[in-house]
């Protein structure tokens, strides 16, 4: 499909990030990046707010699913969680096993286990959990005495050393995904750290690293700098997650040349030269085994401010945001149509064949979500930031089945008409029977809700308003503590009120995100007044004064039904209600009039709230013979419903 010179370019620069990585010889340690005198970097204009300044406040979907999420993370058993790690050294335990992928014989058991560390030192950072983090410091005490008992150098982890033996190997049939877990126990240990102030974890973490280090050299001596990239190249069953992000951060911590080589050697050049080169070569990929290399490449990106690598993410998202995805904000799945097949991407701007039950995993939604972050603090462009919205709202929330109870959760958010969530691939998992890569990433996700909602300039006193959620900010560095009131989406408004507990007036600049379905007569008001700035939308609108204790700003944002027409087959639309995608409760498919996407209100009318507002509305469907009740699809726990509605032709 492409003309033989791009081709040729493009294996150019795949093989020269190759030789990058590998150098000359048998994968010495190279120091050609001066370990003095570091290139600057790319300097992002924004930084995240850290977790404990930023609080959920009761009443938003956000805050019951954070809840929600906290109560199973408080009814899951450690000794359970520990079972496989103290098997791994025949220590005995009457611990009962787990199921799911954390079962005795899972290939990847450990892998919820470390997330589960993740999202407790984020649920401690977020809302101060104390109990989750001395549960988790027993955990990281139990992992230390593991480390121990094994004996090989800092190994340490849930399955035995020899399953790194049979990848490096090639021994068939592969081994599943060993250094993806060993990147979630990695990462699990730093959050419990950096995060909860768990110093065991850093030593654990660290002895962990020069024994994958040393494993890492022994690889390349023995079998040749191509086995390794071989090994990368066999995704899914040898995923390795977010290695080369996780290393990049330990060498930005720690300067040590060890830690730079280690995180170079896991980016793939296989993938990420194509990348470079703005080629979308994503057909057949799996989704999330790639995504993370995607963030390596940004942490990259911002130590050292190679332009390649700035490439490659941007590049990236512009792909999957206008090749490869759904109204909802996420893409991958599919039924075999367009090359798109499960957990896969298809044909570039070919979706409308491809609704099926496995669309959308919940795994490749938050990693998107991570990647559009890093554009959004780069850049701070309202076009990344509605793409956060569109695929939180439309992929985030809506995932757990809260009238289960906790721990019932979701891998796939089906697109194929007539179906339930329950129909999915995976349907509903459960509490101790499940432990998908989508049950790990999720209790994270739930831990860390609030961690995008505002950010703050790097280089002037201002914060930046990204989503619009019930919660109160405290800008520690200001001195300012700002509470946002809002029931968005189901109204189309905040109110942001300040407090300056010194009570001197502070002067910053407040940036308010307006969202690109805005509709005309939206009003902007400080301290009840008119305030002077155009509502454009997909634009920034910035307060800047020296504001006092009791100042408040108000926002309204009038929303509209629209059309989301498949880039393939414009007479296959979703209807959207501002970022919301409604749903149609229905087993079958319904014919909308000829014409609709231009005139959605003509045959969609929104039913007046009750005693507890809702975004419900009726659609009058099928030439007039069937009325249809039309729902936000994160609302839609039960009932089959769809997404993509056939137009009428005539």
């Amino acid at each position: 499909f492409f003309p033989m010179n791009r081709c040729v370019a493009v294996l150019y620069i795949s093989l020269a990030l190759l030789l990058s990585v590998y150098g000359h010889g048998h994968g010495d340690v190279h120091h050609d990046v001066p370990q003095d005198g570091l290139p600057p970097g790319f300097k992002p204009r924004l930084t995240e707010f850290q977790l404990n300044e930023v609080i959920l406040l009761p009443g938003s979907p956000e805050y019951d699913g954070q809840m929600l999420n906290k109560q199973y993370l408080h009814m899951l058993d450690p000794d359970r969680l520990l079972r496989s790690f103290l098997i791994n050294v025949n220590v005995s335990t009457n611990a009962e096993p787990m199921g799911g992928w954390e079962s005795p014989d899972s290939e990847i058991r450990g892998h919820f286990v470390a997330m589960y560390l993740s999202a407790c030192a984020k649920a401690y950072n977020s809302y101060g959990d104390v109990e989750l983090k001395n549960t988790c410091d027993y955990m990281v005490a139990t992992m230390a005495k593991v480390q121990v008992l094994l004996n090989e150098g800092g190994y340490m982890s849930a399955f035995p050393s020899t399953t790194f033996d049979r990848m490096e190997a090639m021994q068939q049939p592969l081994p599943w995904a060993p250094y993806y877990v060993i990147h979630k126990l990695l990462q699990g240990l730093y959050d419990m750290h950096t995060l909860a102030g768990n110093n065991q974890a850093y030593d654990v973490l660290t002895k962990m690293v020069d024994y994958f280090y040393n494993r890492m050299q022994n690889v390349v001596k023995k079998y040749g700098i191509f086995r390794w990239q071989e090994m990368l190249m066999n995704s899914p069953w040898t995923e390795f997650g977010g290695f080369n992000e996780f290393m990049y951060i330990l060498y930005d911590k720690t300067r040590d040349p060890r830690h730079l080589w280690m995180a170079h050697m896991f980016d793939d050049g296989s993938f990420l030269g194509p990348l470079a080169m703005d080629e979308d070569w994503l057909t057949n990929i799996h989704a999330n085994s790639h995504i993370p290399i995607v963030l390596g490449a940004a942490k990259r990106y911002e130590i050292f401010g190679e332009d390649t690598y700035g490439s490659m993410v941007n590049n990236f998202w512009r792909m999957v945001y206008y090749n490869h995805s759904y109204a909802t904000g996420g893409s991958n799945g599919g039924n075999g149509s367009c090359n798109a097949t499960n957990e896969h991407w298809g044909w570039p701007g070919y979706l409308a064949k491809t609704l099926t039950n496995n669309n959308q995993e919940f795994c490749t939604q938050y990693n998107i979500l991570k990647v559009v972050r890093y554009l959004i603090q780069w850049y701070s462009d309202p076009v990344h930031m509605d793409h956060y919205e569109r695929a939180y709202i439309n992929g985030i929330l809506g995932t757990q089945k809260a009238d289960a109870g906790p721990g019932v959760m979701l891998y796939n958010y089906p697109l194929q008409t007539g179906l339930t969530k329950a129909q999915g691939r995976f349907g509903w998992g459960t509490p101790w029977g499940s432990f998908w890569c989508c049950y790990a990433t999720a209790v994270e996700q739930w831990s860390k809700m609030g961690d995008s909602i505002y950010f703050q300039s790097a280089s002037e006193n201002a914060v930046y308003v990204n989503l619009y959620v019930a919660s109160t900010l405290t800008w520690t560095r200001m001195g300012v503590r700002i509470n946002q009131t809002t029931s968005f989406p189901i109204e189309p408004s905040t109110k942001l009120t300040v407090t300056i507990p010194s009570g001197s007036p502070v002067s910053f600049s407040l940036y308010l995100r307006i969202p690109y379905w805005i509709q005309p007569g939206g009003t902007l008001l400080l301290n009840g007044q008119p305030y002077p700035a155009a509502l454009t939308p997909q634009t920034l609108v910035g307060m800047s004064r020296a504001w006092q204790s009791g100042d408040t700003v108000e926002l309204t944002m009038p929303m509209a039904l629209h059309a989301v027409p498949m880039p393939d087959d414009a007479n296959l639309i979703a209807v959207m209600y501002g970022p919301v995608v409604l749903a149609g409760i229905a087993n079958v498919t319904h014919l909308l009039p000829p014409g609709s996407a231009s005139r959605l209100s003509s045959f969609i009318s929104r039913v007046p709230p009750g005693p507890s507002p809702s975004l419900e509305f009726t659609a009058l469907v099928d030439a007039g013979r069937t009325n249809m009740t039309m729902l936000p699809v994160y609302d839609i726990l039960n009932q089959p419903y769809g997404v993509y509605w056939p137009v009428a032709t005539n």
